[in-house]
């Protein structure tokens, strides 16, 4: 009898080591005086609301300036900058909006609007994956943010990754196929615990099929500009409008940390240029594998 492996996966998850974070805040900086919101100002807005709605519940809205000019001053120009801000976020995105004036310092960071996105509470699930022929104890690097996920062993019967592998070797070259449940923090690069799963049937195919190279392809949906049909979404984390290409790139930088050579893959974004067209903001979402050589 062969020794598997199994790995409880959990879905997340309010009251685990796998949690979310209830909240997130970014931070709109302005110029010395203004209230008037940048381009991109309203682009990283866009993208949080655009984007990501699944994943967050509201967001709240707070003005501040630094310590320069009167108090009467600063606290009619912190309101004006949260006002003008919360304008331009959708109203059942909206949360609380309001103004502290200046905070304790001349520092140009304290000229800004903070946005506190409040993350939607996700239902716990447990899944059980069955995986074969390991060490006694195996543990994968995800994103640069040092998360790991560690399998520990123990001895089940079963097939792992029969269905992933069977789709995946049928794909001819130049076929694609969608990566399910990966899953990136609110407008963001940042990969998500729940994306274990996917990313290790991927890493495991790859590692068993040394000749198979892929190309990564990121995709995010709805975003559109006046005479453009592409239009790519601000990576929030960085302020760049590279989000579909930053978010394929995190999948990439996961399997080169678990071994697979880069020369066996290559990465980009393709924005919204490829909806699936099925009208459904989820499915367009999302984040494809496509081969290159078998």
């Amino acid at each position: 009898m062969k020794k598997r492996l199994l790995f409880l996966l959990f879905i997340l998850v309010n009251a685990s080591s796998f949690a979310q974070k209830a909240a997130d805040t970014i931070s709109l900086y302005f110029s010395n005086d203004s209230h008037t919101p940048t381009l991109k100002h309203i682009a990283i807005i866009d993208s949080i609301t655009s984007l990501e709605q699944a994943y967050f519940r509201s967001i709240d809205v707070i003005g501040y300036t630094n310590n320069i000019g009167s108090d009467k001053h600063n606290l009619l120009l912190s309101q004006k900058r949260a006002t003008h801000i919360a304008n331009n976020i959708h109203q059942h995105n909206l949360g609380k909006v309001h103004w502290e004036g200046e905070l304790p310092s001349k520092s140009i960071k304290n000229r800004k609007v903070d946005l506190i996105i409040n993350y939607q509470e996700l239902t716990a699930v447990e899944e059980i994956i069955e995986i074969e022929d390991f060490k006694e104890s195996t543990t994968l690097s995800i994103s640069e943010n040092n998360l790991s996920a560690t399998i520990s062993e123990t001895k089940v019967e079963g097939n792992l990754y029969k269905d992933f592998n069977s789709k995946v070797s049928q794909l001819q070259v130049g076929e694609k196929m969608k990566l399910k449940n990966i899953v990136f923090g609110g407008g963001t690069d940042i990969l998500q615990e729940i994306s274990y799963f996917s990313l290790y049937k991927l890493l495991r195919y790859l590692q068993r099929n040394p000749n198979v190279k892929i190309n990564i392809q990121g995709h995010i949906c709805c975003l559109s500009s006046k005479g453009s049909k592409s239009h790519e979404g601000v990576n929030i984390r960085t302020g760049k409008r590279n989000l579909s290409k930053a978010r394929a790139k995190q999948v990439y930088k996961f399997l080169k940390k678990n071994g697979i050579k880069k020369s066996r893959m290559t990465y980009e974004g393709l924005a919204n240029q490829f909806p699936t067209g099925k009208k459904d903001i989820y499915l367009d979402r999302r984040v494809e594998i496509e081969i290159v050589s078998k």
